[in-house]
């Protein structure tokens, strides 16, 4: 009876490391390596150099970017929010970026894959790069 009760419990143990927490810490795991938070100011990274001019940069956005559905916030209120809109980087926008001095590109809609560009008098100075796969509570 001792022997039986014994082996139901490292059953049980068992069960629930196999079903529970080596999944857990495997997905954990996984939202750790995958997650990015980088800033750049100095040198190159992402395809994008520090001290390229905005028309350079939107360029090299044109040919990176070719083969992907990438966004833009457009318009913008005050607080520099707004929807998203798909982007192409082609000739007719790049009024839409030129005017401004942050350009935050989105890989997809949820806000947790993108890149921030922030230029100074028309200069690139710092590239900023962001991927998280889950939402902070």
């Amino acid at each position: 009876m001792k022997n039986r009760l014994k082996n139901l419990v490292l059953g049980a143990v068992i069960a629930f490391l196999l079903l529970i927490i080596i999944p857990t810490m495997s997905y954990v795991g996984y939202l750790t390596f995958t997650y990015i938070d980088d800033t750049v100011i100095t040198g190159e990274k992402y395809g994008f150099k520090i001290g390229e001019s905005k028309e350079v940069v939107f360029q090299k956005a044109r040919e990176l970017y070719k083969d992907q559905t990438v966004y833009v916030l457009h318009p913008l209120d005050q607080n520099n929010h707004g929807p998203h809109k798909q982007i192409g980087f082609n000739e007719k926008e790049y009024p839409l970026l030129s005017e401004r001095d942050e350009w935050r590109i989105y890989y997809d809609e949820k806000y947790f894959n993108s890149i921030r560009l922030k230029f100074k008098e028309g200069k690139l100075v710092e590239i900023h790069r962001h991927r998280k796969y889950f939402e902070l509570p």
